[in-house]
């Protein structure tokens, strides 16, 4: 368990582009190490949207000011209106940071993508937590439990994470929405609702298509790297076969000159043996007594 939860940190902790060959390295990984159910289970986790991605970024690595988000809105639910302030400035901080992370990897932060990324904050900071998700790893984005929690979520203190003139540009729209309201039929509202979450899922869609080019070009560029290695290893490797078979004939005539070699030290060997004997044979005789002519006549 403890090994499919670090990898599964390790997953949503890498970058959009890099999760899919993450996720199957990991899972990989999972299946060598004899962990089969845990890597069936990773293999199966979805990449999330980049609002959903962000965050996830923000509990990794924001985590004291995400928590600082979560108990404020525990205040909130039990009565403490106090920490209504706390929660709007804790919101709008965790959303310019999401706009940092964003554009760090190369994703679009637009408006709907940082709306996207409050609700789901606001959704989170509700239910006390990522269930049903594991903590940091978000599949989908969520959506914000009523309309308080989503006020909250675009309150003043995130509205200041906007620039002025996206700010200025959403005040002309509320006040164009609100007069044509009186004009409208009831009827229109929903049909605004409908053009809103279309122009959301196509800059949604729009932003997958980034990320997925983005994986394209990075999994290119790595398929040009892994060609070049190949070229020149091998050619590593036929410089280094030459070598081989350039020491293993110098070893050869080495091999033929040490058996020379020890030839011609045997034969030195036995022509000094050779000399030692004669020249020992040649000093006995001379120790031996002279023989006396007179005793051989008698």
């Amino acid at each position: 368990m403890a090994a499919y939860a670090k990898a599964l940190e390790e997953l949503y902790r890498s970058r959009p582009q890099d999760f899919v060959a993450a996720r199957k390295r990991l899972a990989a990984d999972l299946r060598q190490a004899g962990e089969r159910d845990a890597a069936a289970r990773l293999a199966k986790r979805r990449r999330p949207p980049a609002s959903a991605w962000a965050v996830n970024q923000l509990y990794w690595r924001q985590r004291k000011a995400f928590d600082s988000v979560l108990d404020a809105a525990a205040k909130l639910r039990d009565g403490d209106v106090g920490a209504a302030k706390d929660y709007r400035r804790g919101l709008g901080e965790l959303r310019r940071r999401a706009e940092e992370l964003l554009r760090e990897v190369g994703l679009g932060a637009s408006d709907a993508t940082l709306r996207r990324v409050s609700a789901t904050l606001a959704a989170i900071a509700a239910a006390g937590g990522f269930d049903p998700d594991p903590p940091g790893a978000l599949e989908d984005d969520r959506d914000a439990p009523g309309f308080d929690a989503l006020t909250l979520a675009a309150g003043d203190d995130g509205g200041a994470a906007r620039s002025k003139p996206a700010r200025e540009t959403e005040k002309r729209e509320r006040a164009t929405a609100h007069g044509r309201s009186a004009a409208e039929p009831v009827g229109r509202a929903p049909e605004r609702d409908k053009r809103d979450a279309a122009r959301e899922k196509r800059d949604a869609e729009r932003e997958q298509r980034r990320a997925e080019r983005a994986e394209r070009k990075r999994l290119a560029a790595e398929r040009k790297r892994r060609d070049a290695e190949r070229r020149r290893l091998r050619a590593e490797l036929r410089s280094a076969a030459d070598d081989v078979r350039k020491k293993e004939k110098v070893a050869e005539q080495l091999r033929d000159e040490l058996r020379r070699a020890e030839e011609a030290l045997a034969a030195a060997r036995s022509a000094a043996e050779d000399l030692e004997r004669r020249l020992d044979d040649l000093e006995q005789e001379n120790e031996r007594p002279p023989v006396d002519s007179r005793d051989g006549a008698r």
